[in-house]
């Protein structure tokens, strides 16, 4: 799956789980970013802390999900240094958007000088910092899931 430019949603219970009615839905997060690694492993971990996942290579796979999703996410992941449609773009076009523009954004980015307005993390990004991010944001994961580093 290295190298492949798709979205990779993981809406359903991993294996071996079972949704409950109780919980209700999990929370969709988009993950965008053009280093496969960061991506895979930025999902893995955040799976297991509870939350749905889609993955995009770049910005303009990330826009083409956003428009045709029935369910849009919670909140977009996403580096800004990218080919093509970079993160700023990205940024640029969600903010733009009236049906997307209520969708926070966290940059997860080695650059100095993130865009204002919103939450920046630097890379590499651990779990703590993530998770504290997406919380104070009011993105939380399942109920009762502890991941730990």
């Amino acid at each position: 799956m290295h190298g492949m430019s798709t979205l990779q949603p993981s809406v359903l219970p991993a294996k071996g789980e079972q949704e409950t009615p109780t919980l209700g839905l999990l929370p969709i997060l988009l993950i965008v970013d053009d280093d496969d690694d960061v991506r895979i492993l930025s999902s893995d971990m955040l799976r297991t802390a509870g939350y749905a996942v889609m993955e995009a290579h770049d910005g303009a796979e990330a826009l083409a999900h956003l428009h045709g999703a029935a369910r849009l996410p919670a909140a977009i992941l996403t580096d800004l240094s990218m080919p093509g449609v970079d993160g700023w773009q990205l940024i640029e076009n969600v903010q733009r958007d009236p049906r997307l523009f209520a969708i926070p954004i966290i940059v997860i980015s080695s650059s100095m000088s993130p865009p204002t307005g919103v939450c920046c993390l630097g890379k590499p990004v651990g779990h703590e910092a993530l998770m504290h991010a997406l919380i104070g944001i009011g993105v939380a994961g399942r109920p009762g899931i502890v991941c730990q580093e």
